[in-house]
């Protein structure tokens, strides 16, 4: 070592460190023939998976917020995109079905309590879900009876969100400013599963869509189109101005041996004129009407291309978006299905969400003593069916293929319990809200329940 290296040493170790790292470098370099080499800045390297965050920065995030407010409150594309969305997966409502009376009338009495007013308010629920990307629910629990009430966080009022530092797929807390800007955020415990008691707690429900696991916050359904919706807003405007333009006229008088004075004079007394109004002119006054001549072939096919691109990105269909074009019935049912299974795989993921918030609700129920700890929790939410009902065909196939089913009965095909999951599975499709039915025996929830409590005393 010499004494540069001693100095830089004394210095900094960083630099003793670079320095070593360099000589290292030097003495395995490939062009001098010793050993394979590395590269001379190997130390400073660092891996590119090495806690790689997907999260927007916190200004963009702010906003994107901003953005796809807005362009849901004056866009009429981007609303229609959303309302899409909301009509097809809320439909008409929400209907909760759980096996015990209890279970029952508890989760009722969270969906009707006033402050709540669960399926009245899902419609808002979805539909900001969609626009922000995100739903903050503040609970509140009765400390007695347990009942749970929901509140409102804007997500414009978050900080920021925190993840479990072990997995990434789980949301620790929300991080919620203060009104006045001053001091601290206030830290909101996100609903979850704690192991050690065996239950859901937190202070704040959280529900997000188009987030990453590896990313703190959800994002907007319109996030990935707001240019072009913008884009689309300033085309049409300008296309307006446009066809104003081309609808004003204005006159062209040529007036022969007359001076500056005398044009003047005749200019003012033709600026004025009326519908219905007669001037008489001699032959040396030639006015003509004139306007510009803009050509404008060009401007449906650009507001037709902008449309379906934006609602290509929503995954909706031209037609849908009254852009029928030369689609006739095949063409429009066979490129209805991509998205109705889009709108399906979101409504399955509300319904996974508003499970989860049911769920904390029994928990509650079960930790104040209102529910039994051996109770039957089971329970289902029914949402509105998303498909395009064409009564008379599903009812021609359901005769058809109750024949059939009958027949393959008969013949020990399928087993009748087989042939009566197939039945059941097509009367669904006429949007029917069927109850479950024990498939070994037959019986429906309020037999099954009977035969449960005679069993019950038969074993007492």
């Amino acid at each position: 070592m010499g004494w540069r290296d001693k100095l830089a040493g004394l210095i900094s170790p960083d630099l003793k460190w670079e320095a070593s790292a360099n000589r290292l470098a030097e003495a395995w370099n490939p062009l001098l023939g010793h050993g394979e080499g590395i590269d001379p800045d190997e130390w400073k390297w660092r891996r590119m998976s090495h806690h790689v965050d997907r999260t927007l920065p916190a200004f963009t995030q702010e906003r994107s917020i901003e953005i796809a407010y807005y362009l849901w409150k004056s866009n009429p594309l981007a609303r229609r995109l959303i309302e899409l969305q909301v009509d097809h997966i809320v439909g008409d409502g929400i209907r909760v079905r759980a096996a015990d009376p209890d279970v029952q009338k508890w989760l009722l009495t969270f969906c009707t309590d006033p402050v709540n007013a669960f399926n009245r308010k899902l419609r808002d629920r979805v539909r900001y879900l969609s626009v922000f990307g995100e739903q903050i629910l503040p609970v509140f629990t009765h400390p007695k009876s347990g009942r749970v009430r929901l509140g409102y966080i804007d997500p414009a009022a978050v900080e920021k969100v925190t993840l479990n530092r072990d997995n990434a797929e789980i949301v620790e807390a929300v991080f919620v400013r203060n009104p006045d800007d001053r001091g601290d955020a206030k830290r909101l415990e996100v609903v979850k599963w704690d192991d050690e008691t065996s239950c859901r707690q937190g202070d704040a429900v959280y529900w997000s869509v188009n987030r990453p696991p590896n990313s703190t916050r959800g994002s907007s359904d319109l996030l990935c189109q707001s240019d072009w919706l913008d884009a689309l807003d300033q085309y049409l405007i300008g296309t307006v101005d446009r066809v104003l333009l081309q609808n004003m006229t204005f006159v062209d008088l040529e007036v022969q041996g007359a001076d500056e004075a005398r044009l003047k004079k005749i200019q003012a007394a033709y600026s004025n004129i009326k519908p219905g109004t007669v001037r008489a002119r001699n032959e040396k006054m030639k006015p003509t009407f004139m306007s510009p001549e803009i050509d404008g072939r060009d401007i449906a096919e650009i507001g037709k291309i902008l449309t379906n691109w934006c609602g290509t990105g929503a995954g909706f269909p031209p037609h849908w978006l009254g852009q029928p074009g030369d689609t006739n019935r095949a063409t429009a049912d066979a490129e209805g299905v991509p998205a109705l299974k889009s709108l399906k795989s979101r409504q399955r993921e509300i319904r996974d969400l508003i499970c989860e918030l049911l769920d904390f609700v029994i928990d509650q129920g079960q930790k104040a003593g209102t529910l039994a700890p051996e109770i039957d929790r089971t329970f289902e939410v029914v949402m509105s069916p998303i498909n395009t009902v064409d009564t008379a065909r599903i009812s021609d196939a359901v005769s058809k293929l109750t024949n059939a089913l009958s027949f393959g009965a008969d013949e020990g095909w399928v087993s009748p319990d087989e042939a009566a999951m197939v039945f059941r599975h097509s009367i669904g499709q006429l949007g029917v809200d069927l109850p479950d039915v024990d498939e070994a025996t037959g019986a429906r929830p309020s037999e099954r329940r009977r035969l449960l409590d005679e069993a019950g005393e038969d074993a007492a």
